[in-house]
């Protein structure tokens, strides 16, 4: 693509072709491009890795090729995302560059295949790739895939310029140094070198095209083209290897990707091959199989392969062979245990059938447009359409696509009750990594999550913790959580934990202390002084940002009057390489004492070079244990506590560690007592439950907020036989004293009655006493009712005239700060689903084995569900689940519509099938939002089925939701004890302590 390209391009009409093309897949690929949240792995790999303070550090992490966010990539494509996220940071924000790439590669193509096989081939080819649904998804996605692709396409047209010398119309002029030719071979080094910079498949295409160069020369006579041009293409490719020598010698991802093991496996290339053609020519569509869908696109190829050669047009054939064979070839040869093929790196065999399928259409067509050029074309884009009308409903479900529901799984988890820096993932999974979770939460909700990594200051917290499918909930190592509900295939649990640092040496009667920690578990955030940067991992503690080291500190303290005269300390780790298999990384402990400097007595550390007898293609199988024994320096020891802090850095390193185990062992002055440590463990749990402030529960009130904890000491004995009897299902958080020797009685246990029971009931006429923390305390900021039947409440001597009428499982949120929020979630996964608030028309029913309702014969049907409010209403929001079974007459239906204050109903929104044959939806939410014109007091929303091939899902995995909002009727509700009192009986009133985020801030789309 030189300056005389363009303007050949012009003078044959090309440029508007190109810009129209250009357009069309700029549409294409906008549609629905805030639709799906991002994808949890691959999007926000690529979201970890360019969210870096600057260009080095994003350099820095790829050259590292570090766990959990390891992605084989070269840095162009990263750097780009880093500079999009200064500008914004949105799903269409980060989306945007891969659109426009993805839409370049377009006229790409078209300007490549011109070359090859004329204009209407090239045509034609350019229109598939605009409209085939695979090329759309990867342009959607935040991953390098769409600037590679059009990348590759300009380095590709611009070597075959190259090699093949002066085209058709500059023959007879010599390929002689030149403007012209420096253009070219400049073009061709800059789109090369961008194009290996943006994934290492680049370099297959650099030998593709080296090879079809030495084919060409030994097969081309002495007056041919490529014989008298390869000086050119030589030089360009210099040039490029050249410039990427620098990256090479420091890239050990792309030096274990070209060295290593191979294992050539024909049985995964066809397995590969059959899946790629499906996803090609039918990617999304789930009631499609290759043989229906591939084919007819197979066949246009063919057509192709017969046109050109027809038209001989060998010389584009063998470079089509050389760029999707070798590439092919080479794959298949790097297949192995660690390095699996996946379609998505086969572009140069989807460009190479793209563009012969262009060929076929033209070679199909080339007789009917002989007089009128736009007959010949009208045609082409007519058989495409219909090689293409088995996919053309996979469209509208493409756009309506299923996603992994981040921004759904945000919304559940911002109604849980817990302190924003209380985040826990259950470990055992490798892609709901506490890292990996934290940030896909906080992408759509900055600032609400964070992992449980920074214990700095913290008392008590309640952990929240979140359990993927497939993944073990061990309740001892996790503090005996409570279930709390969960979302789709994720299960929450939350548990109280207790900061009980300094840890208390108890020396038995040898004057000997010891103390066992177990950082696989959750309680060892309960032991440490101080954590930063680290968090739960399979199967220890290890670092959550691996751009930044990891400490955690733990303090031990000996009894007042028999001081420390020796520590030893053994730790174990386990080390993981990386996937490029080498093995570098540190743990550094160091102690001190009395406040001094921490000084360095051990460390774990493995060397920089790969384990003796270990593949490089499997690291999981390379994983060792680490091990170390320190002794802590007389001088370092000093009266009273003592300071360990264990720095686990992988910054500038390769691979993973984990601390898995810690054991503390003292050497006292003399030896205590039994009776000597009970009355040091008695005098450290006071002082340890004053700093917690838990204080004797009282029969009458609720403690609801944390962290406002009750603690039950050896006289307390009918204190805590009456709180067990309100709260039977209670576990205490925390029993002291700890350390002791075994089979020592508890003295105290304190509980957290917010945990125990995170709601309450009201009895009719009688004021209920509500407490709050008293100290670094958020306080009330509103209240959940079930709004079922709502009449008055009274609230600290305020009066609230609610009002509420509203089906079954109905609640409202009051708050003081933000808009009190009516909150419906029906569920058809068991009986009742119809409450009094809820009419029907037609033949409505539940399925049997089925959350879902349905028409019971071919007839419309309708369920209507009704609000009524004192509080008047602004908006709504609605998410709802259909299912249509789609044939080809578009006959079936979902439609909603809404009506305020008694007046007309509105459309808020329907859903048809697409003619699939098949049954559509389900997993594919319908969102809604409106603001009403003026504020309503009732509300009514009527769903239509259009008949029996029609149904409405609601269950836990997929739960239909509505939010009403309206004006706070709470001012200012947050002293440290209020009453609450109502003239009826409410069951499950939730005091909330911290303010719930709305879900307007997680969907902008309808």
């Amino acid at each position: 693509m030189t300056p005389g390209f363009f303007k050949r391009a012009v003078d044959g009409n090309d440029a508007l072709l190109m810009a129209g093309l250009f357009l069309l897949a700029l549409w294409l690929r906008l549609t629905g491009i805030d639709g799906p949240s991002l994808k949890l792995w691959d999007d926000f790999i690529t979201l970890a890795i360019a969210d870096q303070p600057n260009m080095g550090a994003v350099i820095r992490q790829l050259l590292g090729q570090q766990q959990p966010f390891v992605d084989f990539q070269p840095p162009l494509y990263y750097l780009l995302i880093q500079k999009v996220l200064e500008l914004g940071r949105s799903d269409v924000a980060v989306r945007f560059p891969g659109v426009i790439a993805g839409a370049l590669a377009v006229p790409a193509l078209f300007a490549f295949a011109r070359n090859l096989f004329g204009r209407p081939a090239a045509f034609y080819g350019a229109v598939v790739l605009a409209i085939l649904l695979y090329p759309i998804e990867y342009s959607q996605q935040v991953r390098p895939y769409a600037l590679f692709l059009t990348l590759t396409l300009l380095s590709m047209g611009a070597f075959h310029r190259l090699a093949e010398g002066p085209s058709p119309g500059d023959a007879g002029r010599p390929a002689k140094p030149g403007v012209g030719n420096a253009w070219r071979v400049g073009w061709y080094v800059l789109v090369s070198f961008a194009m290996c910079m943006t994934s290492y498949l680049g370099l297959i295409n650099i030998a593709c095209q080296g090879t079809y160069l030495c084919v060409r020369l030994a097969t081309c006579g002495k007056d041919g083209g490529p014989r008298r041009a390869w000086p050119l293409p030589v030089l360009g490719l210099v040039l490029v290897a050249a410039a990427y020598v620098p990256w090479y010698m420091r890239s050990a991802g792309i030096q274990t990707l070209l060295a290593g093991h191979f294992e050539p496996k024909p049985s995964e290339l066809w397995r590969l091959l059959g899946q790629a053609m499906g996803e090609f020519f039918s990617t999304y569509n789930e009631y499609l199989s290759f043989p229906s869908a591939a084919i007819p696109f197979l066949a246009l190829c063919a057509a192709g392969l017969v046109g050109a050669v027809v038209r001989r047009r060998k010389t584009a054939l063998l470079y089509l062979l050389c760029w999707a064979g070798i590439s092919l070839g080479l794959l298949a040869f790097r297949e192995s245990q660690a390095h699996h093929l996946r379609v998505r790196y086969l572009v140069s065999l989807f460009a190479c059938l793209v563009m012969l399928a262009g060929m076929g259409l033209d070679f199909l067509t080339a007789r009917m447009g002989r007089r009128r050029a736009w007959a010949g074309y009208a045609a082409g884009l007519v058989l495409l359409g219909i090689v293409n009308l088995p996919n053309w409903p996979a469209y509208g479900f493409f756009y309506r696509r299923e996603t992994n529901a981040i921004k759904d799984l945000a919304l559940a988890v911002t109604e849980m009750d817990i302190q924003a820096d209380s985040l826990a993932v259950v470990p055992g999974n490798g892609m709901w990594t506490p890292s990996m979770t934290s940030r896909a939460l906080n992408w759509y909700l900055p600032g609400v999550f964070a992992p449980l990594a920074d214990v700095s200051g913290a008392r008590y917290r309640r952990v929240l913790l979140l359990a993927p499918e497939m993944t073990d909930f061990p309740p001892e190592r996790l503090g005996q959580p409570r279930a709390a509900g969960g979302f789709r295939a994720m299960r929450f649990a939350v548990t109280g934990l207790v900061n009980r640092s300094p840890l208390h040496l108890y020396p038995d009667a040898e004057g000997t202390s010891r103390c066992q920690i177990d950082p696989g578990a959750l309680d060892v955030f309960g032991q440490c002084l101080r954590a930063d940067n680290v968090g739960l991992d399979d199967p220890g503690l290890g670092v959550v940002r691996k751009e930044a080291p990891g400490e955690v500190v733990f303090c031990f303290v000996s009894p007042a009057d028999n001081p420390l005269a020796g520590a030893r300390l053994d730790m174990e780790a386990i080390f993981s390489p990386a996937v490029n298999g080498l093995a570098d990384s540190v743990a550094v402990i160091s102690a001190r004492a009395g406040g001094d400097t921490f000084r360095e007595i051990g460390r774990l550390a493995v060397d920089g070079h790969k384990p003796s007898g270990e593949s490089a293609s499997s690291p999981r199988d390379s994983a060792r244990k680490l091990k170390a024994q320190c002794d802590v320096p007389e001088e370092v020891l000093r009266r009273g506590d003592l300071e360990i802090r264990v720095v686990l850095d992988n910054r500038a390193d390769y691979g993973k560690l984990l601390l898995t185990r810690l054991s503390f062992e003292g050497r006292h002055a003399r030896g205590q007592s039994a009776v000597e440590n009970a009355q040091q463990a008695a005098r450290q749990a006071g002082a340890l439950l004053a700093r917690l402030d838990a204080h004797p529960w009282k029969g009458g009130e609720a403690p609801m907020c944390w962290p406002n904890l009750v603690a039950f000491g050896p006289g307390d004995a009918a204190a805590r036989k009456a709180y067990l009897s309100r709260f039977p299902q209670a576990r205490p958080v925390l029993r002291l004293p700890e350390g002791v020797q075994p089979g020592a009685s508890a003295l105290t246990e304190v509980y957290d009655p917010g945990l125990d029971s995170p709601s309450l009931a009201l009895v009719a006429g009688q004021p209920q006493l509500l407490t709050y923390p008293r100290k670094n305390g958020s306080g009330l900021v509103g209240l959940r009712l079930p709004a079922t039947d709502l009449g008055e409440i009274g609230l600290g001597g305020q009066t609230l005239a609610l009002n509420m009428s509203a089906p079954l499982g109905t609640k409202l949120t009051l708050l003081s700060r933000q808009p009190a929020r009516l909150t419906h979630i029906p569920l058809y996964d068991a009986e009742p689903v119809i409450s009094a608030d809820t009419e029907m028309s037609g033949q409505l029913y539940k399925k049997q084995g089925e959350p879902c309702l349905s028409c019971r014969d071919a007839k419309p049907c309708s369920i209507e569900y009704a609000y009524s409010s004192g509080l008047p209403l602004t908006s709504l929001r609605l998410e709802y689940y259909p299912r249509v079974y789609a044939d080809v007459r578009f006959s079936n239906r979902i439609a909603v519509s809404c009506s305020l204050d008694g007046g007309p109903f509105f459309p808020l929104a329907s859903t048809r099938g697409m003619g699939s044959l098949t049954w559509e939806g389900l997993t594919l939410p319908r969102v809604v939002q409106t603001t009403f014109p003026a504020p309503a007091k009732s509300i009514r929303v009527r769903f239509t089925l259009s008949g029996d091939g029609a149904q409405l899902w609601s269950s836990r995995d997929y739960p239909m939701r509505l939010d009403a909002w309206g004006d706070t009727l709470l001012a200012n509700v947050s002293p440290a004890m209020l009453t609450l009192e109502s003239s009826q009986a409410i069951k499950g009133v939730v005091p909330v302590c911290r303010e719930p985020v709305g879900p307007w801030k997680l969907w902008r789309h309808n």
